[in-house]
């Protein structure tokens, strides 16, 4: 059996020899190896180092974006830097504020302040102020802490209207102010 498979063998390559002995034969098994050794040798190694340059391409414009995302926040945090509040802890806070309030003809009634809130590198701190006195003293007050040079929010406004017209009227209102971290 192994002879005839050799012999078959020997036989099939004998006239594969003298089919390739005609030259149209010839110049297409020769194209179709040079197109082969093209495919294996040369184009799949460049193709798989053109997906490579590919990805690290990405890989580059990724981290420039990155890159320039941190440069621009720090051009804006530089602009937001002036306005924070500068001082560690509620004290500095409550100390501008209760200044604030008496650059006004108001009467700070109570000043409530809660715990701060990491923002980042910056804490924000909420307080409650309920203030006596005029409408257009509050009225004062609401444009003092609008027109304030810190980064101060006013999240909250509530009158109430005196109950006779002996007393002034009051007002809450509640702040959210940002400082520096401690």
């Amino acid at each position: 059996m192994r002879e005839s498979k050799k012999a078959d063998w020997k036989t099939e390559l004998a006239q594969l020899a003298e089919k390739l002995r005609d030259p149209f034969r010839m110049r297409m098994t020769v194209a179709c190896c040079v197109a082969v050794i093209f495919v294996v040798v040369i184009s799949d190694p460049i193709e798989n180092r053109i997906r490579e340059s590919r990805r690290d391409t990405k890989r580059l414009k990724s981290t420039i974006h990155t890159a320039e995302e941190v440069e621009l926040l720090r051009i804006a945090l530089g602009r937001v830097d002036p306005m924070v509040l500068q001082g560690s802890g509620m004290d500095a806070v409550l100390k501008h504020l209760i200044q604030g309030f008496r650059d006004t003809p108001v009467s700070l009634m109570r000043i409530e302040p809660e715990a701060p809130v990491s923002v980042g590198p910056f804490e924000s701190v909420r307080v409650t102020a309920e203030v006596k006195g005029e409408y257009q003293d509050f009225h004062r007050l609401l444009t003092r802490l609008d027109n304030d040079a810190h980064l101060l929010r006013v999240e909250s406004v509530a009158m109430q209207a005196a109950k006779t017209s002996d007393e002034p009227a009051t007002m809450q209102v509640v702040l959210r102010m940002l400082q520096e971290s401690t």
